[in-house]
């Protein structure tokens, strides 16, 4: 029943971890594709104010530009603070995966000790039988010696 137990919990913090392992998975790649998105928009920005003054009556392009630039960071920063949660969720639940593991491994050793300690009261009792028994045997050889 406990061993049992033990799985179940360990099966179900190993479920847990695997899937915060994949939603920081899937932040890194939103993070990476938010990254190359806003690296796309910084260029656009740039090659808008190398056009030269006479052209820019596009100024409300660039101004939508640097809009949609700043959006992404600002996306690009929620995103970041997902992913180092998502972390943190893993490395706690894998923290609480490794204290039961060392629970369960204590409670093992218990139960070995007791075992080890009852066999060698077994083994001291027996001693002890053989001992007296050898004794009454002595005590029978001696009255029929008589």
């Amino acid at each position: 029943g406990k061993q049992k137990a033990v799985a179940s919990v360990e099966s179900s913090y190993s479920d847990a971890l695997r899937r915060a392992s994949a939603r920081t998975e899937e932040v890194e790649e939103d993070l990476r594709k938010a990254r190359e998105e806003g690296k796309a928009m910084l260029a656009e920005v740039a090659a808008l104010k190398s056009k030269s003054l006479a052209e820019q009556r596009n100024e409300e392009e660039l101004r939508k530009a640097r809009e949609e630039a700043s959006k992404m960071h600002s996306e690009i920063s929620a995103l970041k603070s997902k992913s180092i949660q998502a972390d943190m969720e893993a490395k706690m639940v894998r923290g609480m995966l490794d204290d039961e593991k060392k629970a369960n491994l204590k409670e093992r050793g218990q139960a070995t000790s007791q075992r080890n300690e009852a066999a060698l009261m077994i083994l001291r009792h027996e001693e002890q039988i053989r001992t007296l028994q050898a004794r009454v045997d002595e005590a029978g050889m001696v009255q029929e010696n008589e």
